[in-house]
């Protein structure tokens, strides 16, 4: 219980008209609290403190003749006075106009709440509490060890008698329930109660709206809500309908006044977000609304929530069906197995180890005779043997979904449309040709039929037939390309995506730009062309793959120089060379790297002291410069020969088609406006 507090304020600059109109009373207030109700506690020393009220403008309400003040609540304020000097402070009430509502007589009291307050008498141990109302009348006789207020919001008060049970005032009804009780607690329909019976706890409920009584019987108790969803089936507010009650292992539904509207029969009762529930008696279960009817007057030995709460899934003798929510069936119970419907509004049905599909509307799409495949990932790995035929993976993009369904009767395997409809047979398709039709990607899939693989496009006409011994969409530098690499024995070859083959000839995959395959053979670089034929017949040291219409070459001499796609020279010769890029490529001659154009003109990074450049990417390139201090660095160039990043980079990892940028193992993010932020 809280006694009255002793309010100790510090002295505080008041206004002028409020300063000239205390001083006129006489006294000079030194605390003040702040404002509650209009009013505030003044307090003035004459000898010792004494507190009064004031208003807004200054003026005394209330004369300071207390010992002890405290704010008003409720339009009554508590106060304290001694009769002399050495007897106890008693506390009571007063009013806004400085009358006795109770006059002090009481040892503690609180502040007014929701029109009562508690009050006591007594010291320590032997102190006892009660409650008044707003007129000072006793509500609750002032004979117990504690009494709280803290379930006022709740509508009741809650007291405790020697023996440690509690009891309780509900203001709404002025009703008074005698302290019988282990413990009370607070709910915003009803009170519960609770009380040891034969060592077992037991519930009981008080209904506020009728001051029903239901003496403490119950096991436990469940709230039963309905559930009322967003637009979007997400989120949802709670409104509460009843109370779900358990007696002797069994189960049975009250509704908010006490009144039973399910008996107590049930051996379980589940509560579902269907705004039902589902009752389990003699080993089956049944559908319950929240009014306590039935859905259908049907046993199941199953149910559950089926495709975002809207239908139930029910099992009648091992088989299953849908259900509405109105209880009207959807698909009656016939299944094995029903799966979820997907965004299309399909699902996969089950019997006898075979599977068929319904729609939405419940309606038969394909027969239960078939096996289904129709799994479609975001995802696939993509294998890739680079030049030097080491081969690792990696994530290719995103798929488009999977336009075709492979279902399988009878041993043989059919396609279909995605809605299950047969397919048009085209001409070069593959339909009844392979044995098996992979996932899509980008409209194209894999096809085997017995060891062998090709590819086919998304009619699945072929782009070309499964007659080699590998096939896999290209990978260069982590970049997916549009055409595939294809084995056959120990030779690579690869087939562009118009179905042109480059005959499998090179000692390793061929890199195709340009419509011309850099190809590795006798560990020498040739180029071959769509019509399957050497450009010429010179073998190079090395060779970069055809960009622009051009290719560096090197020759045997350690010269570079550019080819065209007849094989013809068409530049000096050069120390270095990198491959055409927005119209210019880097080259190196004469310990001097620059930036030529077609011509072999200098275009620019002259008096860079560029050792090597990299193509150009939206008129920038990453460049390596021997200018900086200790050790050459990576750099990026602009078009204009500006510097976007001054060379201060001591790597640059290339992958992807996107370069990372490092200083002494820590990673640079580089922003549009050449902002550097370090990860």
């Amino acid at each position: 219980m809280k006694r009255l507090r002793v309010i100790i304020l510090t002295t505080i600059i008041l206004g002028f008209g409020l300063y000239s109109n205390i001083l006129a009373s006489g006294y000079c207030i030194e605390r003040l609290s702040e404002y509650s109700e209009d009013y505030a506690v003044a307090g003035v020393w004459k000898g010792q403190w004494n507190y009064g009220y004031i208003n807004k403008s200054g003026d005394w309400k209330i004369q300071p003749k207390y010992n002890i003040a405290n704010d008003f609540h409720e339009g009554f304020a508590g106060v304290g006075i001694k009769k002399d000097k050495d007897s106890n402070i008693k506390y009571g009430y007063i009013k806004k106009d400085g009358t006795y509502l109770v006059y002090p007589k009481y040892n503690y009291i609180s502040d007014y709440s929701n029109g009562y307050a508690i009050v006591g008498i007594g010291e320590g141990h032997d102190a006892k509490y009660g409650v008044i109302d707003k007129s000072g009348k006793i509500v609750i006789d002032i004979k117990y060890n504690m009494v709280r207020n803290d379930y006022l919001r709740y509508g009741i008060i809650r007291y405790q008698n020697k023996n440690n049970l509690y009891g309780m005032f509900i203001p709404k009804l002025n009703k008074k329930i005698q302290a019988k009780y282990n413990n009370i607690y607070g709910s915003e329909k009803y009170i519960i109660t609770s009380k040891i019976v034969n060592g077992k706890e037991k519930i009981g409920l008080f209904f506020k709206d009728n001051g029903k009584i239901i003496e403490p019987i119950f096991e436990d108790i469940h709230c039963m809500n309905e559930y009322i969803f967003d637009k979007y089936g997400v989120g949802y507010t709670i409104n509460r309908k009843g109370i779900i009650v358990e007696k002797d292992g069994k189960f049975g539904i009250l509704d908010l006044s006490g009144n039973y509207i399910v008996d107590i029969k049930y051996d379980e009762i589940e509560t579902i977000r269907t705004n039902s529930l589902i009752g389990k008696i003699n080993g089956k279960k049944q559908i319950l609304k929240l009014d306590g009817t039935l859905l259908i007057n049907e046993n199941y030995d199953d149910v559950r929530v089926f495709n975002w709460r809207s239908d139930y899934i029910v099992t009648s003798n091992g088989k299953k069906g849908i259900l509405k929510k109105n209880g009207d069936y959807l698909v009656t119970p016939k299944y094995d197995k029903i799966c979820n419907f997907d965004k299309n509004g399909y699902a996969k049905v089950i019997c006898n180890g075979k599977e068929g599909i319904i729609n939405i509307n419940g309606e038969v799409v394909l027969d239960t005779f078939y096996n289904i495949y129709t799994d479609i990932y975001s995802q696939t790995r993509v294998k890739i043997i680079d030049a030097d035929g080491i081969e690792t993976s990696i994530f290719a993009d995103k798929k488009k979904p999977q336009p075709i369904i492979r279902v399988i009767r009878d041993g043989k395997l059919y396609y279909l449309n995605s809605d299950y409809s047969d397919i048009e047979i085209k001409a070069n398709s593959a339909i009844g040709d392979v044995a098996s039709i992979g996932m899509f990607e980008e409209g194209i899939a894999k096809v085997t039929k017995g060891d062998k693989e090709g590819y086919v496009r998304s009619d699945l006409t072929y782009i070309f037939k499964p007659i080699y011994d590998e096939a896999y969409r290209a990978v260069y530098e982590g970049v997916v390309q549009d055409y595939f690499t294809i084995k056959k024995g120990q030779k690579w070859g690869a087939v562009l995506m118009d179905g042109t083959v480059i005959n499998p000839v090179c000692d390793k995959p061929p890199h195709v730009s340009n419509g011309i395959a850099r190809c590795i053979i006798n560990e020498k670089y040739r180029y071959i062309d769509k019509n399957n034929k050497f450009i010429n017949k010179e073998k190079y040291k090395f060779g970069r793959p055809f960009s622009e219409n051009k290719a560096a070459v090197q020759n045997e001499r350690f010269q570079m120089y550019f080819i065209d796609k007849n094989g013809d020279k068409v530049s000096d010769f050069y120390q270095n060379l990198t491959s055409y890029s927005e119209g210019i490529a880097f080259a190196f001659k004469n310990n001097v790297g620059v930036y030529i154009d077609h011509e072999g003109k200098y275009v620019l990074g002259k008096d860079l002291n560029i050792v090597y450049g990299y193509p150009f990417i939206n008129n920038k390139a990453v460049v390596i410069s021997d200018n900086y201090k200790d050790k050459a660095r990576y750099g990026i160039l602009k078009r204009d020969g500006t510097w976007f990043i001054e060379p201060i980079f001591d790597t640059v990892i290339v992958w992807d088609g996107k370069y990372r940028y490092y200083l002494n193992d820590k990673e640079a993010k580089i922003t549009e406006e050449g902002k550097i932020i370090w990860k």
